[in-house]
């Protein structure tokens, strides 16, 4: 249950089967979630109503990488509804001061948003906000606000055979290989050198290093700048040598929390690159040392391997024509109440099934 210090409104969130990053669950395209909003009064409150609004939003920090950003670009709204949860009936109404509860179930659509991300320029946000409107309008209303974790459904493949890649020095070849070439956050990354010399004496590779590049690309005023950030790294000393040969495996674990790839973004897009870096030292120790280097490309996708997204999917920067059907946001489903339920389960006897 997520509250504000001194906010008599609190936020529930029914646990969830399903991906989860720090036991906060993950919603995509077509979830449906429920939970309560609390609402606990010590004393009469006057209110016009209690609503719950849910918005999701992208933009860029004022100052992005020297550019000027304008309003518009700080904060583009992605969708925006509400559900108002308690109306008064009448002029004066109060809120007694005893505890409420307001539950809700929220449906989002099949449309591909960018994923909850916080970057060092960028943000795309889903936030539940909880609100007491109240008629005199003298403060700040009374409110809180939970944000959603959404990832969009980015599909991953098996390659049919391993990718290798070749980098050669003149006593030198280096082989990088590797059985996948995409994969899901929480996995790890696993890739195999082959150093093979051709000389008689044998090169003296120092290390081999593994980085995980995160390339995102922002998109201010049309203008795309690209920013590089490590996510992950690994160093190894390579194995010795054997019938002029050395073999050497080295293992990347990927973070829970990793922002998968995507490139349909508005103002944003992430890939990522894999660079193996093979440093040689020279005969003499740090003279005439060399440097190797092989890049894959890498895919972070959020369904396994061959789980394919529904056909109906959209992406949410999908121009509609003229007279089209415009594209959905979610929705605030009403509760269903079924009359023709089973009977409660009574561990001492069996239910009387005749009677449903």
């Amino acid at each position: 249950m997520h509250s504000a210090s001194g906010s008599p409104l609190s936020i529930e969130l029914f646990p969830e089967f399903g991906w989860s990053i720090h036991d906060e669950h993950v919603y995509g395209p077509g979830s449906v979630f429920q939970g309560i909003v609390h609402l606990n009064l010590t004393q009469p409150l006057e209110a016009e109503r209690v609503r719950l609004v849910f918005r999701a939003s992208e933009g860029f920090a004022s100052s992005s990488m020297g550019y000027h950003v304008s309003d518009s670009t700080k904060e583009h709204k992605l969708f925006a509804i509400q559900q108002v949860l308690w109306q008064r009936d009448r002029p004066g109404q109060k809120l007694g001061g005893s505890s409420y509860t307001f539950p809700f179930t929220v449906q989002m659509p099949l449309i591909q948003y960018p994923p909850s991300m916080e970057h060092e320029v960028y943000h795309c946000r889903f936030e539940l906000t909880a609100q007491i409107d109240e008629p005199k309008k003298l403060h700040v209303p009374l409110s809180v606000t939970r944000r959603i974790l959404y990832m969009p459904f980015i599909e991953t493949t098996m390659l049919k055979e391993p990718a290798v890649k070749h980098a050669s020095r003149p006593d030198m070849e280096a082989s990088v290989s590797t059985c996948m070439l995409d994969y899901v956050p929480g996995d790890t990354v696993q890739l195999s050198v082959d150093l093979a010399t051709t000389a008689d004496k044998k090169p003296h590779a120092s290390s081999i290093t593994a980085e995980l590049r995160q390339q995102s690309t922002a998109i201010i005023h049309g203008v795309s700048q690209k920013l590089v950030k490590v996510i992950a790294t690994t160093s190894v000393q390579p194995k010795e040598y054997m019938d002029r040969h050395s073999y050497t495996r080295l293992e990347l674990p990927l973070a829970k929390d990793v922002t998968p790839s995507f490139d349909y973004g508005r103002l944003m897009t992430v890939d990522y690159l894999l660079r193996v870096t093979i440093k040689r030292k020279g005969p003499l120790g740090g003279i005439w040392s060399s440097t190797v280097t092989v890049d894959l490309p890498i895919t972070i996708g959020t369904l396994g391997y061959g789980i394919k997204a529904s056909p109906d999917t959209q992406l949410y920067t999908t121009k509609v024509e003229a007279g089209a059907v415009p594209l959905q946001c979610p929705q605030f489903m009403r509760a269903i109440e079924y009359a023709d339920a089973l009977p409660v389960y009574d561990s001492i006897r069996l239910p009387a099934y005749g009677t449903v």
